[in-house]
C-alpha cells in the first residue's frame, strides 16, 4: 500500500466508514426480511426509497453502490 499523508488517511478512513455503514444497512435489510438483493439495481432502489444518500447528498446509482461494495470487500480481505 502507498504511503499516505495524514489528510489522505483521514479521507480514506471516512470513506471506509461510510462504505461499511451502507453495506451494514443493506445487510440488516436482508437479515430482517430474510431476502437477498439479486441486483445492484435493487440495492439502489432500496437506499433511495429510504432516503439514504451518497456522501455528497445525491441519490444512489449502480456505479456508486458497486464501488461501495468493492471497497468493503477490499477492506474485509485486508483484515483476513
Amino acid at each position: 500500500m502507498r504511503t499516505q499523508t495524514k489528510a489522505n488517511q483521514k479521507r480514506t478512513s471516512i470513506a471506509d466508514d461510510f462504505a461499511l455503514k451502507i453495506v451494514k444497512i443493506l445487510d440488516e435489510f436482508e437479515e430482517t426480511y430474510d431476502r437477498k438483493f439479486s441486483s445492484l439495481g435493487q440495492r439502489v432502489r432500496y437506499l433511495n426509497e429510504i432516503e439514504i444518500t451518497r456522501r455528497n447528498g445525491s441519490e444512489w446509482d449502480k456505479t456508486g453502490i458497486r464501488r461501495v461494495i468493492e471497497r468493503v470487500e477490499r477492506l474485509r480481505n485486508e483484515t483476513n
